[in-house]
């Protein structure tokens, strides 16, 4: 078995993936990523007020957490290191990406389009923004 990481992917095949998708805006081609994933791991949308919605949603939420966690273990300077390590940019950075398709597909599992995030982000903007404005 070949292992390939990121370092491996020819710009080329990075272009036909982009034309595979056709898409210009970058949010609906993480969608349309997220959807592939989705149909290759049999995964679908959740109702979440039911034990299997709970339980594959945890699931899904498990794998955000654990791939995050990999991202962060990569740092190594801690608060009682007496030295400076570089950081292996490339492997946080393909590490994050895995986080960040695992958010991807809690937004699809939890069936939310692009017009649904962006109301959900924005009144979450609204509160924030009173938190802050108010010292709540």
């Amino acid at each position: 078995m070949i292992i390939i990481n990121i370092l491996d992917i020819k710009k080329e095949e990075v272009e036909k993936v982009l034309e595979k998708f056709h898409t210009e805006d970058t949010f609906e081609l993480f969608l349309k990523i997220g959807k592939e994933y989705m149909k290759k791991y049999r995964t679908s949308p959740v109702d979440i007020d039911t034990r299997e919605g709970q339980t594959e949603f945890r699931r899904i939420a498990w794998y955000t957490i654990e791939e995050l966690c990999e991202m962060v273990n990569l740092l190594k300077i801690r608060e009682w290191s007496k030295t400076e390590y570089p950081t292996d940019r490339l492997h946080c950075m393909e590490e994050f990406v895995d986080f960040f398709n695992f958010v991807i597909q809690m937004i699809l599992i939890l069936d939310l389009n692009k017009e649904k995030m962006k109301d959900l982000i924005v009144r979450k903007y609204v509160v924030n923004n009173f938190r802050l404005d108010s010292n709540y």
